[in-house]
């Protein structure tokens, strides 16, 4: 597998990256310096997040780590080369080896538990394709298609019911989205399949869905985007969500804990949620998108509603490319690569996006800053 360096954000419950040309750009909560990015650190590939250190995957496959090292998460073994994929959880990191060997340093000396709640050491002899993980949970996709599920918490009380049913094949899977309590897949043929905690329907993949790209969940709802640029939602309140009905041209969708998101080709952004109010906007960034806000509200028969925000693009800044959520707030990254976004549910500040990275040029108002090391800002 090689590495390609790509621009894009990596965003999380606690702070925030952005990856360009190969360096890295942060912001957020920095109480273990998880964001003071390392000097002339170059070539990156992406990063992952934890609750309070970082890790980083270099072109080299070199990788680095930065942050709280209460439990040498942020050591990095002497084996750790030739890495593909990194995934970081709150006091242990893992690396994926070109050669299908997991590596897992930090915590318990790379014990995890798995499904089962045992302790459980990561079987060398074992090969993987990818991994993907969500607060403690790690899902580790063998390279004959088996699933092995790691829980990293304290209690390890990892649900069953994460763990595949027999009577689903996991077989060429190219993306899995891992939530607490369900986990949604997409094959390499394009369809989709869920299982896990189906309180709200949320694993009954809808009939005759097929040509998907892109999948997304909060473990209560679903929302997926198709190749014909429709989207298709369902779980949790799906019968007040038909905005997504209507949705034509999208390029890319994101969901938080309780709204939908979707960008679509001329740089517009709609958002839409049961409880979303006007007053919900509380601006990190893109102070001209919200000029352009146009905010209505469907009604329903049976007396619900679910409001819908569609923000223009504004024809003087450049267009949004790309969307992502976090459970609060949705980011997006422009042409020019700079950010906006909106904090949909107050949270703090922790999410507010540093100016610089707002700006039409990350260099052109570098003299601004004293300590530009502060913010983790590289140059």
């Amino acid at each position: 597998m090689k590495l390609q360096l790509k621009n894009h954000l990596v965003c999380s419950q606690f702070y925030n990256a952005l990856i360009k040309d190969g360096a890295v750009y942060m912001w957020g909560q920095n109480t273990d310096k998880q964001c003071d990015v390392p000097p002339n650190l170059i070539n990156v590939v992406t990063v992952a997040l934890a609750e309070s250190h970082t890790l980083a995957l270099k072109l080299d496959g070199s990788v680095i780590a930065w942050g709280n090292n209460c439990s040498y998460q942020c050591k990095i073994p002497t084996n750790i080369k030739n890495i593909v994929a990194i995934a970081a959880l709150p006091f242990k990191s893992i690396a994926l080896r070109e050669d299908g060997l997991l590596c897992s340093w930090g915590g318990d000396s790379g014990l995890l538990c798995n499904w089962r709640g045992d302790s459980f050491k990561i079987d060398n002899t074992v090969k993987y394709k990818s991994i993907y993980t969500k607060y403690d949970y790690l899902v580790a996709v063998r390279q004959n298609g088996e699933i092995d599920i790691f829980d990293d918490s304290i209690n390890s009380t990892l649900p069953r019911k994460l763990n595949p049913p027999n009577n689903i094949n996991t077989i060429d899977i190219a993306d899995i989205i891992v939530e607490t309590n369900i986990c949604l897949a997409l094959k390499t043929d394009k369809t989709v399949m869920a299982w896990g905690n189906n309180d709200y329907e949320q694993c009954e993949t809808p009939k005759n869905l097929y040509d998907v790209i892109q999948i997304e969940t909060n473990g209560l709802s679903n929302l997926v985007l198709k190749e014909d640029k429709t989207v298709v939602t369902w779980g949790l309140n799906a019968n007040k969500y038909t905005a997504a009905d209507n949705l034509r041209n999208v390029t890319m969708v994101a969901i938080g804990y309780d709204f939908f998101a979707a960008l679509k080709v001329d740089g517009t952004i709609i958002i839409w949620s049961v409880n979303l109010q006007k007053s919900s906007f509380t601006t990190l960034a893109g102070y001209s998108e919200l000029q352009n806000l146009n905010f209505t509200t469907e009604q329903y028969i049976n007396g619900s509603q679910s409001n819908i925000a569609e923000l223009f693009h504004h024809k003087h800044l450049s267009r949004p490319i790309s969307i992502i959520a976090t459970e609060t707030c949705l980011f997006f990254l422009r042409e020019d690569n700079t950010i906006g976004g909106w904090e949909i549910y107050a949270e703090g500040e922790a999410h507010q996006i540093p100016k610089h990275l707002q700006l039409s040029s990350l260099y052109q108002y570098k003299t601004e800053f004293k300590n530009l090391s502060d913010i983790g800002f590289i140059l």
